[in-house]
């Protein structure tokens, strides 16, 4: 739930979450980027969860719920997950409520929401007939309703922490960048002030730590050069800056005649581990993996050469090397996958070397 307190002036009124799904929950100290306190896979994955609205509301209010939940949610710049979907019918299951003054007496609203600042309340995550209630007295406004006043609020955003907590049902604060602060960037919905002209007040889709929340929790939509979100770099069992990587390989050290191919294949992943859940041993696809080569007892060249990792279930990059030194002479390679910042961590650990043979002996 999205509840309001005062801020700058006794009339302006600032978001503060205050999650109606983890009422029933001991609040937590959050650790930056720290996505998944209390989070569940509500669903399953690419569930079609499809809404209507509870009356005749106006334009400003329902284009701004639909853009949220369709064009919003749905972006794979944003939200490259398998988690539920959202999509308006008029006889859709789940319904969005607009109240504009007490009282709340029949229409649904939970008793930890029936208080008069807050700005939008959920129930009913994991079934088809969820609700979301979205709220204001007049003593604010949406800043989809009439123009960016200071101190409006944005039904987007709103609506986008309460699809959240209907998809996931995790804790506000678990959502946090630096222990619940007004200018967290990293998620549509925390500890947070929504208003207008505030950091990150007018935010259309999941923030980073919605994404990794919904990966971890359901999995990745798009596996082929798809994104993995930016905030796993205090995840549960991370590495220096992400998740941990691993990188295998076929070729072994040996010899090869001069000018003949050998090829060299493995694969690069997410490490298996309970700890990634949905990610777990996941395939790191439309990456560059790069090699470093040396010469003899030479030092070592640094990105030599690379290829991109595909998308396939098992082995997922090959790489071809033909060497044709006029004598005899040994070569030493090196595979490395330098990592994305707060996603995925880098690592070094295949190291192999062949001495190609010149002349090379009969058969």
């Amino acid at each position: 739930m999205t509840a309001v307190r005062g801020r700058r002036q006794p009339t302006v009124k600032v978001a503060v979450i205050a999650s109606l799904a983890m009422s029933l929950i001991a609040s937590a100290t959050v650790t930056a980027h720290q996505p998944l306190v209390g989070a569940q896979m509500k669903y399953a994955v690419n569930t079609a969860l499809t809404y209507h609205f509870d009356g005749s509301y106006a334009a400003w209010f329902t284009g701004a719920v639909n853009t949220a939940l369709q064009t919003g949610w749905d972006s794979p710049s944003y939200n490259n997950s398998k988690g539920p979907t959202f999509t308006y019918s008029a006889t859709g299951s789940g319904r969005i409520t607009y109240l504009s003054a007490p009282p709340y007496t029949g229409t649904g609203l939970p008793a930890q929401c029936q208080f008069s600042t807050w700005l939008g309340c959920a129930n009913g995550g994991g079934t088809s007939t969820w609700r979301i209630w979205i709220h204001t007295e007049g003593t604010y406004d949406y800043c989809e309703s009439g123009g960016l006043v200071d101190g409006c609020f944005t039904v987007v955003r709103a609506m986008l922490h309460e699809a959240m907590h209907i998809t996931l049902g995790h804790s506000d604060a678990s959502q946090s960048a630096s222990g619940n602060t007004a200018a967290d960037s990293n998620a549509a919905g925390n500890n947070q002030d929504v208003s207008y002209d505030n950091a990150w007040w007018n935010s259309s889709n999941p923030r980073r730590c919605d994404e990794a929340a919904l990966q971890l929790r359901y999995g990745l939509k798009t596996v082929s050069s798809g994104r993995f979100a930016d905030c796993y770099d205090h995840t549960l069992g991370h590495g220096a800056q992400g998740l941990d990587t691993t990188i295998t390989a076929t070729t072994t050290s040996g010899t090869q005649c001069s000018g003949d191919p050998v090829t060299a294949s493995g694969r690069v992943a997410v490490l298996t581990t309970t700890n990634y859940d949905k990610l777990s041993g996941v395939v790191v696809a439309g990456r560059t993996l790069r090699f470093d080569r040396k010469v003899g007892s030479g030092a070592w060249v640094n990105n030599w050469s690379s290829v991109v990792t595909t998308a396939a279930t098992g082995t997922n990059w090959t790489k071809v090397i033909t060497e044709s030194p006029g004598f005899t002479q040994t070569y030493s390679y090196r595979a490395h996958f330098d990592g994305e910042v707060d996603k995925l961590d880098p690592i070094t650990s295949i190291t192999w070397s062949i001495t190609f043979l010149q002349p090379c002996p009969p058969p």
